[in-house]
Formats: structure tokens, C-alpha cells, sequence
């Protein structure tokens, strides 16, 4: 062919039982182009229900297998082709739940995806317009199997989720100037699914079924993208959905910026609306004896956002300070009611302020670093929104050396932050405590093609909780090469 092939291996390994492998090969041959790949992943290292808590002493274990190729070929100069395909096949050790004695033997997890996808992109008018279409297909297959243990002697459940997701978009990109990119394009999508639901309890037997349900959406975007120089530069854009079960809204997004390149000072600021349909098992799910579940008249949750911000270079650009403001509304949130089901009853919001420090105090050595201040909250209640930490704090210190090595060292912290857990059949709120995390990775070119690499996470060893009464992994060290160019 016209260019060699390449090949990639990269192998690690972990102080949690933890072993992957990763297989690569990809190349050119005149008009076409072809890659193939294949990554597993083989891990048994600690209990999914935190072992902080009584009972809790099972090392849940994951195996997974990851197989993709792409298949490139060029008409020309002006058209290109393209095709690729991945499969994912995974088998998870779960627990039944987060606290004391979520600990569950045999509660396994499997699914299986495949994803397809397609695609043309043609240069027409003097390669004034670029036109793409894009199709793909997303089919899931997930089971759960629970079957009686010594800790369970009565109880078992099983059940199986069906799912597939087709999607066509065909984007045109028009460029009017050098300045000045208009993007117009179509975008439909169709979703459906099933489900079933068995078990066998103290209580008797209960099935549920979700019959199978489907819906469709329809998108239509315009975005123009103008840069004037190296002073203004901006993004104006607006799309309308129709969802077949939820109806339709219009959404927009503005975002302007003027920079200075005499004083190194960059203003920035974006104004935008979103919105997220109800999903089919909040728009269709069956009741239970516990009572309803799915409704059909939900509406779609719906956001207004807007931020500001400005960046300041110091010493030549060596030092760059950042400082934004944010602000985020609500409304239609989507929420689980035992008496009534999914209904739109929430109001939220969040906003906050963010600082950025980039420096780089010589050529190799570089630090980045951030802290966020967030007030998130429930309009509703007025209670904070879960899991939102009010202060975070990040920074990373890299370096490289000799031009064959790269060290870097990332600190993280998360603030307080509520969260709810289960005390028999009701919630109590609680407070996850703050934490830092201090993690590591370095990598050396041993010889062209041949480098050797170590990640250690969380060195200090903190014991943390992300969800109440879940695991998460202590020190843990990943070791291994890459073979290839």
C-alpha cells in the first residue's frame, strides 16, 4: 500500500487484581483506509457496597471485551466514505444495595452492545460546502440474574431491558468567508425498548412487564460562527425539536467574545436554552402494586444558562488568570413520586463563580488549577441539590524530561456535599464528607515504538464515598507498555 501499518499493544496491571490489554492495528492502502482494535478488561478488587459498612467484604470483579474496526475509503479528492462497527460484551459483579449488608454473592450483571455506523462527506461549489451524512444504529441487550443465596435463602430476581437507538444527521457547513462559517442541517432519531421484570420473595411471586414502546425526534439547527481578526469572535445558533410523545420546543445558543491582543485581555460570555425529553420508561412504564410509575403527559425538562467571564496573559503569556460567573434555571424537572409516579414537579437552579491559573514557568514544566464555588439548589424545597459539592478545587503539575519521559501530579477536592440513604423503607438526608485525592502518572520512551508507563490513583489511600454506602477504590497502581507508533 501507500503507508505502512501500524500495530499497538498496551498491557496493565493493578495492586486491585486488575488486568487489561489493548490490541490496535490500523493502515492505508491507496483510497482506503482501515483500522481494527480490541480492549478487555478483567478486574476483581473490592466490594460495589462500600466495605466501610457491616458486612460488606465480597471483591465484586468486572470482566469486559471491546472489539471495533473502521473502514475509511476516498472517491476522489472531494468525496470520502466511511464505516465502522463496535461490540462491547460485559459481565459485572453487582451488589444489591449501598450499606450495611448490600452485600450480594451471585448478583451478576450482563450486557451486550452493538453499535453500527455510516457515513458521507462530499466538498461541492470550489470546496465552498462541505456536506456529511451520518447514520448510525445503537442496540443494547442488558440482563440482571439474582438467584437464591445462603444470605438470600427466599429471595431472587432476574430481569431483561431491551434497547435500540437509530439516528440520521446530515450537517452542510457553508464557508461564506474566511470570517463568517454558516452550519445548517437535519437531524432525526428514533428510540424503543422493552423490558421484564420477575421475582420470588417471602412475600409470593411478582412479574412486571414494560411492553415495548417507541418515539421519534426530529431536529432542524442553524449556527453562524463569525471571526472578525484576532478581536471578535462569535457563535449565534438556534434549533427546533419535535419529539412525537413530548411535542416541541425551541432552543438557541449565543456566545460572543472580544479579545485584545495588545494587553493579552480575552472577555467572553454565552447565553443558551436547553431541554431534555422524558424517557420511554418515565413516559410508559406499567404500574406496580406500590402504584403508578409512568405518564405520559410528562413534559420536557427545560434549562436557561448564561455565563461571563474574562482571561488576563501575564509575562508574555506565561501566566494566564481566568475568572467566570455562571448561572443555571430549571424547570419541569422530572421526579419519581411513590403516590403519583414521574411527574414534572421540580424547580432548580445553580450558580457560582470559577477562577483558572494556567503557568508555564519554563518550557517543560507546566500547572493548571482551579477552584469552583457552587450554590446549587432546590427551588422547590430550598434544600441543596445531591452530590453537588459547594467548593472544588483541582490542580495538576507536569513536566517532561529529556523529551522521552512526562511526570504529572493531579490533587482534587470535593467539598460537602448531601446526599440521601436508605434506613429500612425510608430516606434520611446525610452529608458526604470532603475529600482529596492525590493522583500520579509518569511515562518513558524506552526506544522508538516502545514506551513503559505507571498511574497510581488516589496515593493518600482516602477512604471516600461518591453515592452513600458505595464503594470506591483506595490506592491502586496500574503498571504496563505500549508497542507501536
Amino acid at each position: 500500500g501507500d503507508g505502512p501499518a501500524r500495530v499497538r499493544f498496551s498491557a496493565s496491571g493493578g495492586s486491585y487484581g486488575t488486568l487489561a490489554g489493548n490490541a490496535n492495528l490500523s493502515g492505508r492502502s491507496g483510497k482506503l483506509s482501515y483500522a481494527l482494535g480490541a480492549a478487555s478488561l478483567v478486574s476483581r478488587g473490592f466490594s460495589a457496597a462500600g466495605t466501610a459498612y457491616e458486612g460488606n467484604a465480597e471483591a465484586d470483579g468486572s470482566r469486559n471485551l471491546n472489539l471495533s474496526g473502521k473502514l475509511g475509503y476516498s472517491l476522489g479528492k472531494a468525496v470520502d466514505l466511511r464505516f465502522s462497527v463496535r461490540t462491547v460484551r460485559t459481565r459485572l459483579e453487582i451488589d444489591s444495595f449501598g450499606g450495611d449488608f448490600g452485600d450480594d454473592p451471585n448478583n451478576l450483571e450482563r450486557y451486550n452492545a452493538v453499535a453500527l455506523g455510516g457515513g458521507a462527506r462530499a466538498l461541492l461549489a470550489g470546496n465552498r460546502w462541505e456536506s456529511k451524512l451520518d447514520a448510525s444504529y445503537l442496540r443494547y441487550d442488558r440482563r440482571y440474574d439474582n438467584p437464591v443465596d445462603d444470605l438470600h435463602p427466599f429471595d431472587s430476581d432476574a430481569s431483561a431491558y431491551t434497547s435500540g437507538l437509530f439516528k440520521v444527521d446530515w450537517q452542510n457547513n457553508i464557508f461564506v468567508h474566511e470570517s463568517n462559517t454558516l452550519t445548517a442541517g437535519l437531524e432525526y432519531s428514533r428510540e424503543r425498548g422493552e423490558s421484564v421484570y420477575a421475582s420470588e420473595s417471602a412475600w409470593g411471586p411478582y412479574e412486571s412487564a414494560f411492553p415495548k414502546a417507541s418515539a421519534n425526534a426530529l431536529g432542524i439547527y442553524l449556527q453562524d460562527r463569525i471571526s472578525l481578526g484576532d478581536r471578535f469572535f462569535a457563535t449565534l445558533g438556534g434549533r427546533y425539536d419535535h419529539h412525537s410523545r413530548a411535542g416541541g420546543t425551541f432552543t438557541f445558543r449565543v456566545a460572543p467574545g472580544v479579545s485584545f491582543p495588545e494587553t493579552g485581555t480575552r472577555f467572553k460570555a454565552t447565553l443558551g436554552t436547553g431541554f431534555k425529553s422524558p424517557s420511554l420508561y418515565q413516559l410508559f412504564a406499567p404500574a406496580t402494586f406500590y402504584g403508578p410509575v409512568g405518564n405520559e403527559d410528562l413534559e420536557p425538562e427545560r434549562s436557561l444558562a448564561w455565563d461571563a467571564g474574562i482571561e488576563q496573559e501575564f509575562l508574555d503569556g506565561r501566566l494566564v488568570l481566568g475568572a467566570l460567573y455562571f448561572s443555571n434555571e430549571f424547570r419541569n424537572l422530572i421526579d419519581y413520586d411513590y403516590a403519583e409516579g414521574y411527574v414534572n414537579i421540580l424547580e432548580a437552579s445553580s450558580a457560582g463563580a470559577e477562577l483558572v491559573l494556567r503557568a508555564r514557568p519554563s518550557g517543560s514544566l507546566e500547572l493548571r488549577a482551579g477552584y469552583t464555588l457552587t450554590d446549587a439548589k432546590d427551588e422547590t424545597t430550598g434544600e441543596a441539590l445531591l452530590r453537588r459539592p459547594r467548593h472544588k478545587f483541582s490542580a495538576a503539575l507536569s513536566s517532561d524530561w529529556a523529551r522521552k519521559g512526562r511526570l504529572s501530579v493531579e490533587i482534587l477536592h470535593l467539598g460537602r456535599r448531601d446526599d440521601l440513604f436508605w434506613t429500612g423503607l425510608a430516606t434520611e438526608r446525610v452529608s458526604l464528607t470532603a475529600c482529596t485525592l492525590l493522583n500520579a502518572l509518569a511515562s518513558y520512551d524506552l526506544a522508538s515504538g516502545l514506551q513503559v508507563f505507571a498511574r497510581l490513583d488516589n496515593v493518600l489511600d482516602a477512604d471516600y464515598e461518591l453515592v452513600k454506602g458505595y464503594g470506591t477504590p483506595g490506592f491502586s497502581l496500574y503498571a504496563g507498555f505500549r508497542l507501536g507508533h
